[in-house]
């Protein structure tokens, strides 16, 4: 199973969202959310072992194990000094004991070799981290409901102005809307900021903001047509909520697209 479907699977079973994984971990919500959205098939063993630490599950866990299993793996192979040494980390050693004078200085060799560029390598992208472009946008406060629904005021003022990195901010974005709620889940998580253009109309199956009678959702806009007319529902993807269905008069406006990457 691909690493993002697992800690999906851990964060349903422990009911915590991004900015609850990350506060526990001490990665960033950026990290977490990349994780989700791009799939990852798997992550570098430091980000593992900050999710196996910070979340108590056991490193093979991640691998597909039971979720349901403590960190026995860390806590049986950490040090007096805290160090952790993971099992697979463990052989390396053995091996490297087995070795002779000849072997043990050519691994000497390659493990110098390739701990000086992962310097350098970490050295540049934090470099590169810190002179990033950043770009200021417009949260709002009030949350675009992905649950029941909160009023989205009409006030120009009902928002914080806060800066990103540009690599963060889908170009497209015009602002941004804090989410409550966990009807949208797995994919936006009560707490995350979701990026928004502005438009008046979406096509049916995106993801939208919507003012519904003076509330707002954060849905999938679904569109349908039959005998009986057209029909008008937004659609929430965890599957405990029912679809909001648009009425004959009632007033649904569209506020923009979410831009889901």
């Amino acid at each position: 199973m691909f690493f993002y479907k697992i800690l999906l699977d851990i964060m349903d079973k422990k009911s915590m969202s991004i900015p609850d994984v990350a506060r526990a971990t001490g990665l960033h919500d950026s990290t977490i959310r990349s994780i989700i959205n791009r799939k990852s098939k798997s992550v570098a063993l430091d980000v593992a072992a900050k999710i196996s630490q910070g979340l108590d599950i056991d490193i093979s866990a991640l691998n597909g194990g039971d979720i349901s299993a403590g960190r026995n793996v860390f806590n049986a192979s950490a040090n007096k000094n805290g160090f952790i040494c993971l099992p697979v980390e463990q052989q390396h050693i053995k091996k490297y004991r087995a070795l002779d004078g000849h072997g043990k200085r050519i691994v000497d060799f390659i493990l110098d070799s390739e701990h000086e560029r992962t310097q350098q390598v970490n050295a540049l992208r934090i470099y590169n981290d810190e002179v990033a472009e950043e770009i200021s946008m417009a949260v709002y406060w009030e949350s675009a409901a992905a649950g029941f629904g909160n009023y989205l005021s009409g006030d120009n003022n009902n928002f914080e102005m806060m800066s990103f990195p540009a690599t963060e901010v889908p170009p497209k974005a015009d602002f941004g809307i804090r989410i409550s709620g966990n009807s949208m889940e797995p994919g936006i998580y009560d707490g995350d900021i979701v990026w928004v253009e502005a438009t008046p109309e979406i096509n049916s199956g995106e993801v939208g903001i919507f003012v519904l009678n003076g509330e707002s959702y954060c849905k999938e806009l679904q569109i349908s047509s039959s005998s009986k007319g057209r029909a008008v529902s937004l659609i929430s993807h965890n599957n405990a909520y029912s679809p909001v269905n648009v009425k004959e008069g009632d007033t649904l406006r569209t506020v923009g697209r979410v831009l889901i990457s």
